[in-house]
């Protein structure tokens, strides 16, 4: 079931915010109005997130939820926690991209840089084609 569906009405009229944790005090994020994105994914600290909130009325889903919503708490501000077991499922993704026309290349869309790194003082040996 899609996340419009399950949430109902609850999210009409107020933002909504899709929230994942990304591991190492930060959540990807992004915002929603009735109207569509209201702004890019993000990387961020929740405080972060909590701030592009504000005491907006709002819905926050994903496994990132609870997370910004006590940072929005921390903040004075009230939000609704729904759906935190929310993850995307690769067939549904792929449903929707068939209707999706790319207006340029695709490429994937990386918020965060590896966490992968070769040592300083060591490199890979080249090898001849």
């Amino acid at each position: 079931m899609r996340p419009g569906k399950q949430l109902g009405d609850a999210a009409r009229g107020r933002l909504l915010i899709a929230a994942v944790d990304a591991r190492g005090g930060m959540v990807y994020v992004q915002l929603f109005e009735d109207s569509g994105a209201a702004g890019v994914p993000a990387l961020l600290r929740p405080a972060e997130a909590a701030a592009m909130v504000g005491r907006r009325q709002a819905v926050i889903v994903g496994s990132g939820a609870v997370t910004v919503a006590n940072s929005v708490a921390d903040a004075s501000g009230q939000v609704e926690v729904a759906l935190v077991d929310l993850q995307p499922r690769a067939r549904a993704v792929a449903a929707l991209a068939v209707d999706l026309a790319p207006t340029g290349p695709v490429r994937p869309l990386y918020l965060r840089l590896p966490d992968a790194r070769l040592p300083a003082d060591q490199s890979l040996p080249r090898v001849a084609s």
